[in-house]
């Protein structure tokens, strides 16, 4: 062969290799190495030829190889600089994978949010306790299970260690931090605890604002506590300290579910005032807010209890405008009444959805 001939083939070899090459990347220096050779000029020139070609055979078995061979071997573990082993995780409670909602079905005296894409998890079986709806300062038990401890420990939430604490935090973030509140007497209801909070006033006397049922996380007994909801019954044990505790508010949702794109909220409740009673032409004013898990309101409005039902008790009804982008946001409806010197009277919330 002629050395015309043979740059002439190598030329050819050359082009062939690279039009490979830009197709597939060799592992390793397998394309330093197919470099060299193919420039390497001596002794051995006679079989050059050879050795290319056997290199493009083998560059294209490679390819076809490759494939399967890169699906059948994990990668690298991310954020690990290259010949470093990872360090292993430090233990903490991880949620389980998310699994989307299924579409709420109608219940009367609910509202209900049809799926809207947010993500949901689920408590373990070791947790002993089952899942719930809840206002604060999570959207659920579950959430709480693997969020509370983490809040409790870092200083974010360290009232959830205390049923009382937690309660009068609740109030709080919803009335204001201008208002003096208490906690009072504790009961046990269900497997949860009712902390009646009080609001102090001027004449140091104390006046009931809520009842806040609290439950916990779990069956520890160490578990932190979060709110499932406030009412304000007729609390007639606390008579003697204040007349007004025979008052009483309601707070009910309409059977309207929510789905995506609902873009108001109709509720109603009532109010009871054996002592003052209510009038249609004095109606008793209702703040009604819907809120995220962090008391934060998402809509408001104002309601009148104006319709009778007897001597002393009078419904209300009103409708709260949403943004259906805060459709998944919203964690509560509360609603409290406010007297003369617009402090509250009596305060409640629900979840917005069983």
């Amino acid at each position: 062969m002629t050395p015309d001939e043979e740059r002439e083939l190598a030329d050819l070899l050359r082009r062939a290799l690279r039009e490979e090459a830009a197709r597939h990347i060799p592992a390793g220096d397998g394309l330093s190495l197919i470099q060299r050779r193919v420039q390497t000029r001596g002794r051995f020139a006679w079989a050059r030829p050879v050795l290319v070609m056997g290199a493009v055979i083998a560059v294209a078995a490679a390819a076809a190889v490759l494939p399967g061979t890169l699906r059948s071997h994990p990668g690298p573990p991310s954020n690990t600089a290259a010949g470093t082993a990872a360090s292993p995780p430090a233990a903490t409670r991880t949620p389980p994978p998310t699994t989307p909602p299924t579409t709420a079905t109608r219940t009367p005296g609910t509202v209900t949010i049809e799926a809207t894409g947010a993500p949901s998890v689920t408590l373990p079986p070791g947790a002993g306790v089952a899942d719930m709806r809840t206002v604060w300062p999570y959207g659920s038990r579950a959430q709480a299970y693997y969020q509370a401890e983490a809040d409790v420990r870092s200083g974010k939430l360290p009232e959830l260690t205390d049923a009382s604490a937690a309660a009068v935090s609740f109030v709080r973030r919803f009335v204001g931090s201008t208002v003096k509140l208490a906690p009072g007497p504790t009961e046990k209801i269900n497997s949860g605890l009712g902390v009646v909070v009080y609001r102090l006033l001027g004449d140091g006397s104390e006046h009931p604002v809520t009842r806040v049922y609290l439950v916990r996380v779990s069956t520890n007994p160490k578990a932190p506590w979060l709110v499932a909801s406030a009412d304000r019954p007729s609390l007639t044990h606390l008579i003697g300290k204040d007349p007004s505790a025979l008052n009483e508010l309601t707070l009910s949702a309409q059977d309207e579910p929510l789905v995506a794109g609902t873009d108001r909220i109709a509720v109603s409740g009532s109010v009871h005032r054996p002592i003052t009673i209510a009038t249609a032409s004095t109606p008793t004013q209702v703040k009604v807010e819907l809120c995220d898990v962090n008391g934060s309101p998402l809509s408001f409005n104002l309601a009148y209890a104006r319709d009778q039902v007897d001597g002393a008790t009078f419904t209300w009804h009103t409708a709260i405008n949403i943004e259906p982008a805060d459709l998944p946001k919203a964690a509560s409806i509360v609603a409290w009444t406010l007297d003369g010197n617009s402090d509250v009277l009596e305060f409640v919330a629900r979840p917005t959805t069983p």
